[in-house]
């Protein structure tokens, strides 16, 4: 459990012989007090610059040697065994050649930068200037626990304490919540063994059991409690008695994402985070250059996604652009077989193939006679167009082994001309736009179907919202008489109930 003894505690505060130390961290915002299991680490930027542990009748206090491998300063001796405030305050006294030796070191490796971006959020938040305005107070850093005999790791846990006055003056009424942050630093951080996938995983696994989440909820109270006691948290001049005892029952993770590379294409793993076992996933982005956290600046992930796609998307795949089209669109990327999606190609910014494009995807019956009448390589092509101001059409065709598959969908927008200067709203917007995704669904069927049919099952399907949609195999010719009544959706089911009954199958 991670808290001081009483003990402990009251050799901290002020009259006690720990205090002159406490006393220098809340003057020097450089340092940073974070709690252990009744153990207190101290960090500069990053670097952990003292431990205090309790021994009989004493406390023990120690500088990781590591940081003046090569002795170029002059440092006390550590471990130092402190009795008294005067043993205190020869460690203040000793803090600036400490610093330095830190200093010395991070000039040398500069992999440290994650745990400086780390204690730069947890000053932001906690005790600068802003702290009373954010809504996040950050709690702990590096918190280590075993749960269910796995260890448990988080780059810093916090509590969302909203800033407006009704959240602070009740937090009985309103909950605060525990949020988990996870902190990448530059791009190379966000793949591997400890990579953002990973990690949303294990903190789902983690949060899946109640057990866990109970202890990190106490955990997390009494080290907030305690660090209020010690004065290292700042409300403001109004300051803030207020205590939080209970925290709400949904948890956030927060990705912080630092320095990230727009030319990389990792943050395309995001789509890949799904929202589960009541865990909000959210991603922290900076207000103006600054490192508080605003609710208003922690989006969910959806949002985030929409909001920030250009940096998100902008080393793309040529792929990647035409399911970036079709989403702009409000559509998923329709079914590619892999031999062609490497060959998949930009032709403009609306136009995507495996081949040259003769002509304008909206001539449709160009492709379609091409199709029927001519031996043609395998294909796809990917294209959307603006016919008028409020009209639109997709296009996804198709030919590959026995299927020709040709889907030209056109739908309005939201408000359609009327003649004049007039618009007005077009009440089958929704009903389009439904149906065009149920279409996309279907013949991502077939196209997963039709890859156990024989070369001599020829399929070809053509469905357009423009009248005349039907489709065609070898025992079954198109249907003229109905071609004109039914909607795409309908002739794509048709023709998927054909290709697994072929299959052997019985609808």
């Amino acid at each position: 459990m991670r808290r001081l003894e009483s003990e402990f505690m009251a050799a901290l505060k002020d009259g006690g012989i720990l205090h002159p130390i406490v006393n220098r961290i809340q003057k020097d915002r450089t340092l940073d007090f974070q709690i252990r299991s009744n153990e207190v680490h101290i960090y500069y930027r990053g670097g952990k610059i003292l431990g205090i542990k309790p021994s009989t009748n004493i406390y023990i206090c120690e500088f990781d040697a590591n940081y003046d491998r090569y002795k170029e300063l002059q440092l006390p001796v550590f471990p130092k065994k402190v009795s008294s405030e005067s043993d205190s305050k020869s460690i203040v006294e000793a803090f600036p050649q400490m610093k330095q030796a830190i200093d010395f070191y991070f000039a040398s490796h500069k992999d440290g930068s994650e745990r400086e971006f780390q204690q730069l959020i947890v000053r932001e938040n906690n005790y600068s200037i802003v702290s009373n305005a954010t809504d996040y107070f950050i709690v702990d850093i590096e918190y280590d626990s075993m749960a269910n005999d796995k260890r448990a790791r988080f780059d810093l846990l916090a509590i969302k304490w909203e800033s407006d006055g009704s959240h602070r003056k009740n937090p009985k009424k309103f909950l605060p919540k525990l949020a988990i942050c996870e902190l990448k630093y530059y791009t190379q951080a966000l793949s591997g063994k400890a990579g953002l996938m990973d990690h949303v995983k294990d903190v789902s696994a983690f949060i899946a059991k109640p057990g866990n989440v109970e202890q990190l909820k106490i955990d997390v109270l009494e080290m907030f409690r305690q660090k209020r006691e010690l004065g290292l948290v700042d409300f403001g001049v109004g300051d803030n008695n207020n205590p939080v005892e209970h925290l709400d029952n949904s948890i956030e993770l927060i990705l912080m994402l630092a320095n990230h590379d727009p030319e990389s294409t990792k943050l395309k793993n995001l789509e890949e985070i799904p929202d589960e076992n009541g865990l909000v996933v959210k991603v922290a982005v900076a207000n103006f250059l600054g490192y508080g956290l605003y609710k208003e600046s922690v989006y969910d992930l959806s949002d985030f996604r929409e909001k920030y796609k250009k940096q998100i998307y902008c080393k793309l795949t040529d792929k990647d652009k035409a399911r970036q089209l079709f989403q702009d669109a409000g559509f998923d990327l329709p079914a590619i077989p892999k031999e062609l999606a490497v060959r998949l190609k930009k032709r403009t910014d609306l136009d995507f193939s495996t081949r040259e494009i003769p002509t304008s995807p909206n001539y449709l019956q160009f492709y379609v006679d091409e199709a029927i009448k001519n031996q043609v390589d395998d294909y796809v092509i990917l294209s959307r167009a603006v016919n008028s101001p409020t009209r639109y059409a997709i296009h996804y065709f198709l030919v590959f082994g026995p299927l020709r598959m040709f889907l030209q969908l056109f739908w309005a927008a939201t408000y359609i001309h009327h003649g004049g200067d007039t618009y007005v709203n077009n009440d089958d917007f929704e009903a389009q736009i439904r149906e065009i995704r149920q279409c996309f669904i279907l013949a991502d069927q077939i196209v997963t179907a039709t890859s156990a049919c024989k070369a001599s099952d020829r399929l070809t399907i053509v469905c357009t919202n423009d009248g005349g949609s039907y489709w065609e195999a070898p025992d079954q010719g198109p249907q003229e008489e109905k071609r004109y009544l039914k909607r795409p959706s309908e002739i794509l089911g048709e023709a998927l109930q054909w290709i697994e009954k072929q299959r052997g199958k019985v609808m």
